[in-house]
């Protein structure tokens, strides 16, 4: 899997990939053409993963074996629907939620600065009062000093160490 990540590595199971292909009915540019080696022998799990299970018959069948649904009559009749393909349809919707997935994360972020900017505006005003209210101790503290060293002065009393 490692070499499929290179740059213009050739793709894993080319043969099955063309099958899907085909199967959905994806267009490409041109024709796909890939011939099956004996080398790419996959094992049940793997086909397992794709979604399908094999029946009785040894037949690998789609999971829940769930026959297409027939197209409605409405889908005959739009040419262009037709024209465009499954693969489009799917592009489609899967820019759509891309879309809108972009939509929520920004409202979420948008949401999120917000949050930020009201707690640094009240991490801001919280400090500029523990400021104001040390300021304010120290203060008072050094009133009381000054009045302590008067009172000792006037009394005549030196404290002792």
């Amino acid at each position: 899997m490692k070499r499929a990540l290179r740059e213009n590595a050739k793709l894993p199971y080319p043969h099955l990939i063309t099958i899907f292909m085909e199967h959905f009915q994806v267009p490409t540019e041109s024709h796909p053409i890939s011939e099956l080696k004996l080398k790419q022998k996959i094992g049940c799990e793997v086909v397992a993963s794709f979604g399908y299970m094999q029946n009785d018959e040894g037949e690998w069948v789609p999971k829940g074996n769930a026959p297409h649904p027939p197209l409605q009559q409405a889908q005959h009749e739009e040419g262009q629907d037709d024209e465009q393909g499954s693969s489009s349809t799917t592009l489609n919707n899967v820019i759509n939620r891309i879309e809108q997935l972009q939509t929520f994360v920004a409202t979420r972020f948008d949401a999120f600065e917000t949050r930020f900017d009201a707690l640094e505006t009240r991490f801001g005003n919280m400090d500029m009062v523990i400021t104001t209210r040390f300021d304010a101790l120290q203060s008072h503290v050094g009133n009381i000093e000054q009045q302590l060293q008067h009172l000792q002065s006037a009394s005549g009393n030196n404290p002792q160490t």
